[in-house]
């Protein structure tokens, strides 16, 4: 969807492509929930990949979280502002990326589902700085999102990480998630694989 919301700029044939709102909510409307599930919605969260790199924008509808797992301290101090909150030139004037990135996902929201999901495009974008992050160099921003995602407490605005010692979240190597979550998505039981073969059976952990 992200796509959708950034698709202007040069093409590789050179040609200019402008945002096209369309474009989004004909993306957006199919798997946009009805009305009624979204009457209770306590957040609206967005995977985003910009330069490579992948982040999660998480709407808490007090503000807007920023959950990037690049280790910042260590590859540059400043280097997330530039990132999430450099001032880009759109087709409609000079914003950041992050703001123009909620405005008109919030927009595409209202005009699909107006007045049932409550309006987001004044909060306030915040970098969310204590989770933890991936090793330097590593690519593993990906499965730090997915986490990311699945362990953010909205009504706190924290993340509940799986990886503790005496309640205090730590680092794992990145065989350690990727392992993980790979044992998650083998043996879910959305997995429509319901035959695995004992070699795959074997591996399985007694206790998720």
């Amino acid at each position: 969807m992200q796509k959708y919301i950034f698709q202007e700029g040069n093409v590789p044939d050179g040609q200019k492509v402008t945002y096209n709102a369309r474009d989004l909510l004909d993306v957006l409307s199919p798997i946009l929930p009805h009305k009624q599930e979204l009457k209770d919605l306590q957040e609206i969260v967005l995977p985003v990949i910009r330069k490579g790199h992948f982040s999660v924008y998480i709407v808490n509808f007090v503000l807007i979280h920023i959950l990037d797992p690049n280790p910042w301290d260590e590859i540059g101090k400043t280097g997330w502002k530039d990132t999430h909150f450099g001032k880009i030139n759109f087709s409609d004037g000079e914003m950041q990326f992050c703001k123009r990135l909620m405005l008109r996902l919030n927009d595409a929201i209202q005009f699909l589902r107006p007045n049932v999901v409550r309006r987001f495009r004044s909060y306030m974008c915040e970098m969310l700085h204590a989770i933890p992050k991936q090793a330097v160099c590593s690519e593993d921003c990906a499965f730090y999102c997915m986490l990311y995602m699945d362990n953010y407490d909205a009504a706190t605005g924290t993340v509940h990480w799986p990886y503790t010692v005496n309640n205090v979240p730590i680092n794992v190597s990145s065989q350690a998630i990727r392992a993980d979550i790979l044992h998650y998505i083998v043996y879910h039981d959305a997995n429509e694989q319901k035959e695995l073969p004992p070699e795959v059976q074997r591996l399985r952990h007694t206790e998720r």
